[in-house]
């Protein structure tokens, strides 16, 4: 089930969905299946956007016969002091400025995904082989910091030079 194609979502598979707290889809469902049956819960809140989810909630709503509500994206919410624990690098801003509009490839996958070092190095050299002006933001990840992950990898400042930013 975690290989199957996410309806309307194709290609990401439910593997690829950042459900941090459940090692798997069933313990989500069952989840949702408890809050029905016990009606426990008036309405169940998803960390997601309306905009981009929006055919699911309704699909889960009618099946359900509960409420579903997309929390996201809380940056349009919180103040930026207040969402987030690390500092914000602004390095990229001088550097995007001079770019034209809509021309830079933006990747960011937020504090819930993790990536082994063989997916971020084949993200990195992807990236570059795209020939694409792009900015990267890595999330310093201090689980990280001491397992030995040497990025980004020897050569690929070399091979993107002005293209690409990593922030």
């Amino acid at each position: 089930m975690l290989l199957d194609p996410v309806p309307e979502l194709q290609p990401l598979r439910f593997k690829d969905l950042p459900i941090s707290n459940f090692p798997n889809l069933d313990d989500l469902w069952q989840l949702i299946l408890k809050a029905h049956k016990t009606r426990s819960s008036s309405a169940i809140i998803w960390n997601t956007m309306e905009c981009l989810e929006r055919t699911s909630l309704a699909r889960l709503a009618q099946e359900y016969q509960i409420s579903f509500f997309a929390i996201g994206p809380m940056h349009k919410i919180v103040p930026p002091s207040c969402s987030s624990l690390l500092d914000e690098d602004y390095s990229c801003t001088s550097r995007l400025d001079k770019q034209p509009d809509n021309s830079v490839i933006y990747v960011g996958l937020g504090s819930i995904a993790f990536m082994d070092e063989k997916e971020l190095i084949e993200m990195a050299w992807g990236l570059a082989n795209s020939k694409q002006p792009f900015l990267w933001v890595v999330r310093n990840d201090p689980n990280n910091g001491g397992n030995g992950i040497k990025f980004p990898p020897e050569g690929f400042q070399a091979t993107i030079g002005e293209r690409g930013c990593i922030v």
